[in-house]
């Protein structure tokens, strides 16, 4: 854009440099040069071409913005609040302010607070604004409008993300809307996967949700859920044509171009900006973020495009054991400047709609498509976990889900109903990077006013509720108004344990949404306040810098590390300048571990959210690889994992890559290579084998694995989808061999090739690899949603063009006794250790990590972890569990995945989620979070247990996510207690054994305990109090004096040492003693 106006009648020549380059790298090679010539200067004045509201309407909306579009370019400094302005009743000012869009040749004048109903008021623009050439309106241009009276709201409860038999789900569209009705929902949408609906499909769920709809009683919306598989899902509502991922011949489908790649979702930005916008009829259009977190959208990369298109993110999503609350996911979208209200969605594939008591809530003027759609399209929704919870917000007078001029006080209007009744509950205003800023305990009915004072710029505020049930709701946000917007949106570590034997690399990502292009941000890093780095980023407009430094801290324990801006123009919101991390420094040598993210590696990033919290969980340090990988990069490494690199013509590990990574594993490292289905040529096993291959010519030994060139399919162990396999056969010589696959039943997988032996033959135990995971030999034809498929685990060439690109596909017989093999493990004589995967999706996402879903996945890769690193899971003895060398009262395993073998003590329930388990040489309390676990754990039940080591009151416990994590071996007898003086029983060594003990009883502790001793020390008897007997209520007779005995479970909690009784039973009273006091008779 030129400084100046171009000179009139006067010829000009341009030239693009051939130094200019693609995104490749590629320059064009030779300058591009052309000519031309101008025309006259501009001398006639702008004009109004359009007003909003119109000259002399009525009824306007009290929220109304005044809209002036001129017929051309302005002159931006002569649009301000002195020539556009507002006055009411024609002579009192309006306070407002005023912007500019260039593009639309548009200004509009935005009132400080809301308009006065039904009132007059006019508008004017001077005569003194000016076009680009400084040519003047020349007359003042004014006009009248009269405002109506606010709308009356109703709130209504629906579900915006349901499924049926056109793709996953089940039954058809009309039966789901009415059972859906019948369950309760005011509103409901169908939105089946829009890869599976056809023409027909299509016109049918249409002409159902229109049938469906009786207004003032139900409102039914055709939807449909597009699902890029790695960046994200995403519902549209309302459109006459929906997106596919695949190019599937539809005629109202549309295949969108470049979304198969893996790499992101701008393809459907684009879709929903040009061809999403048409609806059905007059209600429009909109579009849904769901169940982020699973996937992130390309970690929410901005599109101001798409910003009013995409007004809601799923902050619940699931029902029942899937059912997820992402409320972070939604603070990292609001962070990264999307503009989203939340929904709370049951994502129903079975015929329970709207069965389960999540809802989305919302505020609309009548129970109509129109009313529904307005109000979605408004953002004036909440997320509930309470079926019937109803929860508004009002700032300023601007009801939730609007932007609102920054007056720099906001004055709140929060109501909340439970019709239910269900007693005090937590109310919050959360803001920018989730903090809360105010809170208050109210009722199941409540009004709460507070009043917000806020810096400049722009904020969001939102309502969160907490029930003393601990059901959440959420609001959507008011945005405040401001003309530059920077941040930090992000501040991360890696490795992801900071120690004082290596550097850690941290990241801040610096976000300007607002301001146009910044130059000489600094960016300071700082450790307890003390800053060690300072960082300048350029940061383009509406787009993300990042600033790095590096960190090696000098002393362990807990540490502050910080990342704030300055140098940020005026106007900007401080309160989101500054990001922080509490870390905890460890001294220790930390096994690290590396993740390639620098070949468009399968899932890398967001997906693996889980898993690698998980590995950092368990005491293993994560590091992403972002560009080439080298020798000196992997030098400290210990393992290395490589998921499918995707479908890339170019080769993606270079050959100096290929060989460090040779070199690596002939020098014993670890590594892990996962493949990928060959659908439509996404997987890449051709470069997983020549990195064998490579391997191979670096140690001179043969590795009798290669990954295959197909699709593996299941016609009834799967999820849905014949090609997400459910693997459930783990062969017992590896399970015990290497301590991968003990306590798993199932695993998840998602589009997953097989693995053959080196001749690209079928891959059997006499191969020499190690077979971890097996497809089953199921007989029969199974009827699935994509037509018959055999019962048993098969594949398939899934691209149908292999030989053009790839390798080509082995096809395992569908008759005999060879099953399809996922899994393979393979130890090198040099000490290398590989593990071949053939799934790259649900083996690391979090699709695979949902605690308490019967699948294993999170299990069995912390055993392949292990077994890579040569510290396998093997069998301990509890006493080594429970070691504690330094007697800090926190066990020195604490963090790492044990096996362990024993006999119950204490029943699952007894005490809730807990149960004890005894060997030879100690007892354990056994913790399952996830909930309850399958199989009658009673006392007496030879168990085993993989679970986590930690520590909970003090006392030493085992944890874990998955029922199947703890397995019935057999039954036995109940060990006999260890009878042990009050004195020994109160040790620390005797937590975890069953005991018994008895004394005198010498004193009530609380209501829940009491002391009684022998005369060797005291020990606290505790009952919980769920565990009181009606009928043999010998607890509550317990008197000081008496002598008592008592069987219970050594344990610890707060007050110290204990004994946990499992029932009154185990409390028996023996004698009781009186004192009698006579009297003293001198003679």
């Amino acid at each position: 854009t030129p400084a100046h106006f171009l000179e009139a009648y006067t010829r000009y020549t341009a030239t693009i440099a051939g130094s200019l380059e693609d995104l490749r790298g590629n320059p064009m090679g030779t300058d591009y040069t052309w000519s031309f010539t101008t025309g006259p200067a501009d001398t006639s004045p702008p004009l109004v071409a359009r007003v909003y509201p119109p000259q002399g309407a009525t009824g306007v909306s009290i929220y109304a913005s005044v809209l002036v579009t001129f017929s051309e370019a302005m002159d931006p400094a002569t649009i301000n609040p002195s020539t556009i302005r507002l006055l009411r009743g024609g002579t009192t000012p309006v306070a407002g302010s005023v912007s500019y869009d260039p593009a639309r040749f548009r200004a509009t004048f935005t009132p400080q607070s809301l308009l006065e109903e039904n009132t007059l008021y006019q508008a004017k623009v001077s005569k003194d604004v000016t076009d680009r050439a400084g040519n003047p309106l020349g007359f003042d241009y004014s006009w009248t409008f009269r405002t109506g009276t606010a709308p009356t709201m109703h709130c209504y409860h629906g579900d915006l993300h349901n499924h049926t038999s056109y793709s996953d789900g089940a039954l058809t569209p009309a039966q789901a809307l009415a059972v859906g009705r019948a369950n309760g929902l005011d509103f409901m949408a169908i939105t089946d996967h829009s890869y599976a609906i056809d023409d027909a499909e299509w016109e049918d769920t249409l002409n159902a949700v229109n049938a469906a709809t009786v207004p003032g009683d139900f409102v039914a919306i055709r939807g449909a859920e597009w699902t890029q598989g790695s960046e994200g899902h995403i519902n549209v509502y309302n459109t006459v044509r929906h997106p596919t991922r695949s190019d599937m011949g539809y005629a109202y489908g549309d295949y969108v171009p470049g979304l198969e790649d893996g790499a992101t979702v701008i393809g459907f930005y684009t879709w929903m900006v040009h061809t999403g916008t048409q609806s059905v009829d007059g209600t429009g259009t909109f579009a849904q973020f769901n169940h982020p977190g699973w996937m992130n959208f390309n970690d929410w990369a901005y599109h101001p495009e798409a910003l009013d298109l995409l007004p809601l993110a799923e902050m619940g999503n699931g029902y029942g054991a899937s059912y997820v609350w992402s409320e972070e996911q939604s603070i990292r979208a609001l962070d990264y400047g999307w503009r989203v209200a939340p929904s709370d969605n049951a994502d129903m594939h079975s015929p329970e709609w709207g069965a389960y008591p999540i809802r989305t809530g919302i505020w609309a003027t009548e129970l109509t498509k129109a009313g529904v759609m307005e109000a979605l399209r408004a953002r004036r929704t909440f997320a509930t976990e309470d079926v019937n919870y109803e929860l508004a917000m009002k700032a300023n007078g601007y009801w939730m889900g609007s932007e609102i001029p920054n007056a720099g006080t906001i004055q709140f209007e929060v109501t909340g109903h439970d019709p239910d009744g269900e007693g005090d509950a937590l109310v919050e205003l959360v803001s920018d990077m989730g903090r809360v800023v105010l809170s208050t305990t109210a009722g199941a009915d409540f009004s709460w006013n507070p009043v917000l004072d806020i810096a400049p710029g722009v904020h969001d505020v939102y309502v969160r509720v907490t029930q003393a049930d601990g059901d959440r709701i959420a609001s959507a946000p008011i945005w405040t108004q401001g003309d530059v917007d920077v941040s930090i949106t992000d501040f991360t570590i890696q490795p992801s344990i900071p120690t004082t034997r290596t550097t850690s690399l941290l990241t801040a990502r610096v976000s300007n949404r607002g301001g146009g292009n910044l130059q000489g941000i600094t960016v300071t890093f700082a450790a307890e306040g003390v800053p060690f780095a300072h960082v300048w980023v350029d940061v383009p407009q509406d787009g993300d810098a990042f600033a790095y430094a590096s960190w090696r801290p000098e002393q362990v324990g807990p540490v502050r590390v910080t990342a704030a801006l300055s140098g940020v123009p005026a106007g900007d919101n401080p309160d989101d300048n500054a990001a922080g991390m509490l870390l905890t420094v460890t001294g220790q040598e930390v096994p690290l571990i590396m993740i390639d993210a620098g070949h468009r590696n399968k899932n890398v990033g967001a997906p693996m959210a889980r898993f690698l919290a998980d590995l950092s969980a368990h005491h293993y340090n994560v590091l992403y690889n972002l560009d080439e990988i080298t020798a000196e990069e992997l030098a400290p490494v210990r393992l290395l994992i490589l998921t499918d690199p995707g479908d890339d013509p170019d080769n993606p590990y270079n050959l100096t890559e290929t060989q460090a990574i040779a070199d690596y594993v002939a020098a014993g490292g670890a590594l892990w290579l996962a493949g990928e289905a060959d659908y439509k040529n996404q997987g890449n096993s051709d470069e997983l084998n020549s990195i064998l291959a490579a391997i191979e010519a670096a140690t001179g030994e043969e590795i009798p694995v290669r990954f295959n060139d197909d699709e593996v399919i299941d016609g009834d162990d799967n999820n849905g989808y014949p090609w997400g396999v459910t693997w459930h056969t783990f062969p017992t010589d590896t399970v015990f061999s290497t301590g991968v696959g003990v306590n798993v039943t199932a695993t998840a997988s998602w589009s997953e090739c097989s693995l053959t032996d080196r001749s690209h033959d079928a891959l059997t135990p006499e191969d020499g690899a190690l077979l971890v995971a097996t497809g089953d030999l199921d007989p029969g034809m199974c009827q699935t949603r994509y037509g018959p498929r055999p019962c048993r685990t098969y594949n398939e060439d899934a691209s149908g063009d292999c030989a053009e690109d790839h390798d080509l596909a082995y096809i395992y017989p569908l008759t005999g006794t060879v099953p399809v093999p996922l899994a393979a493990l393979y130890e090198l004589s040099g000490g290398g250790r590989i593990a071949l995967w053939g799934d790259s999706n649900d083996t690391f996402s979090t699709y695979g990590y949902t605690a308490g879903d019967h699948k294993q996945n999170e299990l069995l890769n912390l055993e392949v972890v292990m077994w890579l690193l040569g510290d396998p899971l093997q069998k301990w003895p509890i006493a080594q569990v429970r070691t504690d060398g330094d007697g800090d009262d926190v066990p020195d395993y604490r963090g790492r995945l044990v096996w362990v073998e024993g006999t119950v003590t204490a029943a699952f329930g007894e005490f809730f989620d807990v149960l004890y388990v005894q060997d030879e040489s100690g007892g354990i309390t056994v913790y399952a979070p996830a909930g309850d676990i399958e199989g009658e754990f009673g006392r007496g039940a030879r168990v085993r247990v993989v679970a986590t080591v930690d520590v909970y009151q003090g006392d030493t416990e085992l944890q874990f996510a998955e029922a199947e994590q703890i397995r019935i071996l057999g039954q036995g007898p109940v060990p006999e207690p260890r009878v042990l003086s009050t004195g020994e029983a109160a040790r620390e060594e005797s937590e975890g054994w069953l005991l018994q003990t008895e004394g005198l009883v010498t004193a009530w502790y609380d209501s829940q305990s009491f002391i009684i001793d022998d005369g060797s020390g005291p020990c606290r008897i505790f009952l919980d109090g769920y565990n009181n007997d009606p009928g043999n209520p010998t607890f509550e007779n317990i008197r000081v004096g008496n002598w008592v005995r008592a069987v219970g479970l050594g344990s610890e909690d707060y007050g110290g040492q204990r004994i946990r009784v499992r029932t009154e039973s185990d409390i028996v009273v023996l004698e009781h003693f009186w004192h009698v006091y006579l009297p003293l008779v001198f003679r």
